[in-house]
C-alpha cells in the first residue's frame, strides 16, 4: 500500500503538469511512449512463450497508429491502422507457421491493434481540440477517481462479488463507490477547469464514464485471465504495469473524444 501511494505521488503530479502546461507535441510524444509500453506489455501476455523479436516487431506495428497521430485527425489515426493492419498480417504469415492455431494468433493481433492503438489512439486526439489537455486531465481526474474510489471502498466495505468469474476481487459495494467517487471527481475537476459547465450535465456524463471504466478495468482481467497473468508489467511499482494503470482510459477515451467532438457537453 505504502509503495502503490509513494508510485502515486510521484507520477500524479507529473501527469497533472504535462497535461496542464504541456504543449500538444509534447503530450503525443509521451501518450505514444506510454502506448508503446502497453503495447508491449500486451504483446508480452498474449504472445507468452513466443520470441523477443516476434514480440517487439508486433509491438512496433501497432504502435504505428500512435505515431501517425503526430498530424492530429482521426483520418491519420486510420492510415496508421491500415497500415499497422497490413503490417501486422505480413507477420501473421510467418508467424503462421510457428504457431498450431494460426486463427487464434490473428485474433490476438486484431484485437491488439483495436485495443491498444485504436482506442488509445483517441486519447491522443482529445488533446488536439479545443482546451484539449485540461479535457484530458479532466478525464484523468474521473477515471482516476472512480479506480481508487472502487479500490479504497470495495477493500473496506466489499461483501458482494461483482464478477468473480473474470475478477473476483471486484464487489459491487466498489463498483457503487466508484461510480459515486468518480461523478464527484468530474464536478470538482469542472468547476475548477471549465466553471462555463453545467454542473448537472457533466456530473451525468462522469457518472456515465465511470461505468465505462469498469468495462475497461474487466476487459484487461480477462485478459490477464486467460493468460494467467497478475499484472501486465512492474513498471510502476505497487500498481503493476502501464496497462493495469489506463484500462479503465482506454474504454473512456473514445466516448469522451466524441461527446467533445459533438459538443455535447
Amino acid at each position: 500500500m505504502i509503495t502503490r501511494f509513494i508510485t502515486a505521488l510521484i507520477v500524479g503530479p507529473l501527469w497533472v503538469a504535462l497535461l496542464y502546461f504541456g504543449t500538444y507535441p509534447l503530450i503525443w510524444g509521451a501518450m505514444t511512449i506510454i502506448g508503446a509500453i502497453c503495447i508491449h506489455e500486451y504483446f508480452s501476455m498474449v504472445l507468452r512463450g513466443s520470441s523477443r523479436k516476434f514480440i517487439l516487431f508486433a509491438t512496433a506495428c501497432c504502435t504505428l497508429p500512435l505515431l501517425c497521430l503526430y498530424t492530429p485527425a482521426p483520418a491519420t489515426l486510420n492510415v496508421g491502422m491500415i497500415i499497422g493492419g497490413i503490417s501486422l498480417f505480413t507477420m501473421l504469415l510467418y508467424g503462421a507457421k510457428l504457431s498450431p492455431a494460426p486463427f487464434e494468433l490473428s485474433l490476438r493481433f486484431i484485437f491488439g491493434l483495436f485495443y491498444c492503438s485504436f482506442l488509445l489512439g483517441h486519447i491522443i486526439l482529445i488533446a488536439a481540440i479545443d482546451q484539449g489537455p485540461h479535457w484530458l486531465l479532466a478525464l484523468t481526474l474521473i477515471t482516476t477517481c472512480s479506480d481508487s474510489g472502487a479500490y479504497f471502498i470495495g477493500k473496506s466495505m466489499g461483501r458482494h462479488k461483482l464478477c468473480p468469474h473474470i475478477s473476483p476481487g471486484k464487489t459491487i459495494e466498489g463498483f457503487i463507490g466508484g461510480i459515486i467517487c468518480g461523478s464527484i471527481g468530474g464536478v470538482l475537476v469542472t468547476m475548477l477547469l471549465f466553471p462555463e459547465i453545467n454542473l448537472v450535465k457533466i456530473a451525468l456524463i462522469a457518472t456515465f464514464l465511470s461505468v465505462i471504466g469498469v468495462g475497461g478495468d474487466l476487459s484487461e482481467s480477462i485478459i490477464k485471465r486467460g493468460t494467467n497473468t497478475k499484472d501486465s508489467g512492474h513498471i510502476l511499482p505497487g500498481h503493476g504495469g502501464c496497462l493495469d494503470r489506463i484500462d479503465s482510459l482506454l474504454f473512456c477515451g473514445p466516448v469522451f473524444y466524441y461527446i467533445l467532438y459533438f459538443n455535447l457537453l
